[in-house]
């Protein structure tokens, strides 16, 4: 795939992402969006954007009579020649969106791609709730999402970068040791009577911003739910929704098995039946599905804070949930399957 193929498979369907990062796209009707063109100045909006439909990743420029596709633009916005300089043009749009480019073989060797925040459809004023830096990647990521790691007090205890290596408070690389030890994130969330435990620090921005602010999660990943957390969720109503793989299964069955007897009820989320495996709640809110669909009405289940039968593993637990509507949790082993 080239550089060009790949630029275009990333805003298919997500035109928005691109033109919204050098305009503002303001009201959308029928697909398009009419705004005020940035090449010149203007009194009433003359620049229509399709964002859908036949013409998709398009412009027209109704003043000046001028159209084009998103090469164009990014070279009518940085006074480029779309021809000579159209090296320039690819480079530059990789540069700002945090595409990996391929090599001169066509493909992207030894560098771990990470989706920018927004490709993840995280807005900026959620970046500056979260205190969230974007930086260029290197040899090993094509791109870095950091944000501090904080105590209950709010102390900062150090950077975390996603999917990179741990720093120190200062910036630095954290050593042997040195890393900021595993915590809730954000803690500000717990004052909340009702929580939700997601799965990885986008999905908590991801839910925030569509307005779910009784969100938390492990920055120690889903398999990770320390003991001396637990009482930080007494009387709270707690809804588990990790990741649809067996490392979610089996986190949010440990999770709900230290909750018990200690908040006042534990939901566990049943991802329904083809979501595809490893998608979590970001994935499911970026395709504009919301919790209360989850949750409240046709995939979750209960776990009783009055009785914990034992004998079932987790994947024994939620059949019996499906059909009793409750949902058995043990540290023991399943008497059906032994696991």
């Amino acid at each position: 795939m080239t550089r060009k193929e790949l630029i275009l498979s990333t805003f298919e369907n997500r035109w928005s992402d691109f033109y919204g990062k050098f305009v503002d796209l303001g009201t959308r009707h029928n697909g398009s969006a009419k705004i005020l063109s940035p090449f010149r100045e203007e009194a009433e909006p003359s620049l229509s954007i399709d964002l859908a439909g036949k013409y998709a990743g398009r412009w027209h420029d109704f003043g000046s009579g001028e159209d084009g596709d998103l090469f164009s633009f990014y070279a009518l916005l940085h006074n480029l020649d779309l021809r000579r300089d159209f090296p320039k043009i690819l480079e530059g749009i990789c540069a700002v969106f945090g595409i990996v480019a391929p090599s001169t073989d066509g493909t992207s060797k030894g560098v771990k791609r990470v989706r920018t925040l927004a490709e993840r459809g995280i807005s900026q004023e959620t970046a500056e709730t979260f205190q969230i830096a974007e930086e260029p990647g290197d040899s090993a990521v094509s791109h870095r999402i950091l944000f501090p790691v904080k105590s209950p007090d709010g102390t900062s205890l150090g950077m975390k970068v996603h999917k990179g290596p741990a720093l120190k408070a200062d910036g630095t690389r954290a050593g042997k040791g040195e890393a900021a030890p595993v915590q809730l994130y954000p803690w500000s969330s717990l004052k909340h009577e009702e929580v939700y435990i997601l799965n990885g620090e986008p999905s908590v921005w991801r839910a925030w911003q569509d307005g779910y602010i009784k969100v938390v999660c492990s920055t120690g990943g889903e398999a990770t739910f320390k003991e001396e957390w637990i009482e930080d969720f007494r009387g709270k109503t707690v809804r588990l929704i990790l990741d649809n793989d067996d490392t979610g299964r089996k986190g949010m069955g440990t999770a709900a098995g230290k909750l018990h007897g200690v908040a006042m009820a534990v939901y566990t989320v049943v991802w329904p039946e083809g979501w595809h495996r490893g998608g979590d709640a970001e994935d499911w809110l970026n395709k504009g599905h919301t919790f209360v669909v989850l949750v409240y009405q046709t995939f979750g289940i209960f776990v009783r804070q009055v009785k914990l039968y034992g004998e079932f593993c987790y994947a024994h637990a939620v059949h019996n949930a499906k059909v009793h509507g409750l949902c058995l949790f043990t540290r023991d082993a399943c008497h059906v399957c032994h696991h």
